[in-house]
């Protein structure tokens, strides 16, 4: 009797485990498919909403931004995307930490200059609190 309560309580725990906080290869997929749809739509609050506090975007230029820069470009137009494509998207887990690499083709506007480039992506993601959100994105730029 006592083996069968220690054996069920132990399985109880594990129900709980870390291991249920765990991202899935579609969620991380999914949060990736999020971001760049909210992108292609200039959509400022769901980009808001999918990021942490202390997201950092390193840009086609190489320069380091905070997320401010993102809202701020999409929400006052100075971020106008055009046509965006995202192929090749390979997505790996690490526990509480999904990545996805890809290429994005991004046709638009930054700041008033014409943009038509394709970029190679590296978007992380992390577990906050109850919430999955995008920590990092990083955009390097395919010579051509």
């Amino acid at each position: 009797m006592k083996t069968s309560l220690i054996i069920s309580l132990l399985l109880l725990a594990s129900l709980s485990s870390p291991a249920q906080e765990s991202i899935s290869i579609a969620e991380a997929s999914g949060y990736g498919h999020k971001f760049f749809d909210a992108m292609l739509h200039e959509d400022a609050p769901t980009i808001r909403s999918l990021l942490t506090n202390d997201f950092l975007i390193v840009n086609f230029d190489g320069q380091l931004l905070g997320g401010y820069m993102l809202f701020d470009g999409l929400s006052k137009g100075k971020l106008i995307i055009e046509s965006s494509q995202v192929t090749e998207t390979d997505v790996r887990v690490y526990g509480r930490t999904g990545i996805v690499t890809g290429r994005w083709k991004v046709k638009g506007v930054i700041d008033g200059t014409p943009h038509d480039t394709q970029v190679i992506f590296n978007l992380v993601i992390v577990r906050q609190t109850e919430d999955w959100k995008i920590a990092s994105v990083q955009f390097t730029p395919i010579p051509g």
